[in-house]
């Protein structure tokens, strides 16, 4: 799986209701996201290499606490002692990766690529939700989170089908001159099939017909088939972040 980071790509200029249940907090280099009922989105991260302050450690727990949510996760790429004496914990690490060569991939397999709309957001969400396994989730509640990603021109979301049939989702996004695999996973069943590096040369094939785009990234966690995928597919290990998670 990869991850679904704006790390370095978004810049948030004020703290922002996007619709219900989604929010953003940017304060100088800090921000945080928020979208209820999908855990793994709920993080912060900070766009300058310094430690996390007691100040902005409690300006993110209220973020949190002021619309609901009960636990979520800091990112950063240093050791944090602040936040281990706070009460969070190292849960996992992942990696930045960099595709160095920027060149297009002749074989992109037999995957095909079904671009999302408001015909197929419900198809789609259903799949993103089993391909990223987070269970109990209210389904039209995701879907209708999810349809404001429809109407943005930077951010394109695809199921991948074989033979009609959706195996995973994939996601791409555009900020100025670089590109971002923003997320991809595929279904439980269909998994070791290839899928994912299809998906992967699907996906740096459509950044690059842009010809703005100077730079391809992604992320993806520390020793998964996911990374293993990437670093097939001619990316490379750039740089190791990690995510404290709250008590």
């Amino acid at each position: 799986m990869e991850l679904i980071c704006q790390y370095d790509l978004l810049r948030l200029e004020s703290y922002q209701t996007v619709q219900k249940g989604i929010h953003f907090l940017s304060q100088d280099s800090l921000h945080a996201f928020c979208f209820y009922g999908l855990d793994y989105f709920n993080y912060s991260f900070k766009s300058s290499e310094v430690p996390y302050t007691n100040e902005e450690l409690n300006l993110i727990q209220a973020f949190y606490r002021s619309n609901g949510i009960a636990k979520f996760k800091v990112l950063s790429p240093l050791p944090e002692e602040n936040l281990l004496h706070a009460g969070f914990k190292i849960e996992k690490s992942f990696i930045k990766q960099t595709l160095p060569t920027l060149n297009s991939f002749e074989d992109v397999g037999p995957t095909t690529f079904e671009w999302v709309n408001e015909n197929n957001i419900d198809i789609f969400t259903e799949a993103y939700l089993t391909s990223f396994e987070a269970k109990d989730k209210n389904l039209q509640e995701v879907i209708n989170n999810f349809k404001q990603l429809l109407t943005h021109n930077n951010i394109k979301l695809f199921l991948m089908k074989d033979n009609g049939v959706a195996v995973g989702v994939i996601v791409k996004y555009i900020h100025n001159e670089k590109g971002l695999l923003a997320g991809g996973a595929v279904l439980p069943v269909y998994r070791a099939k290839n899928y994912h590096k299809d998906g992967i040369k699907f996906r740096v094939n459509q950044l690059l017909a842009n010809p703005a785009i100077k730079e391809i990234e992604t992320w993806t966690y520390a020793n998964s088939p996911s990374n293993r995928n990437m670093l097939s597919c001619g990316f490379a290990d750039n740089k190791t972040y990690y995510l404290y998670a709250s008590n």
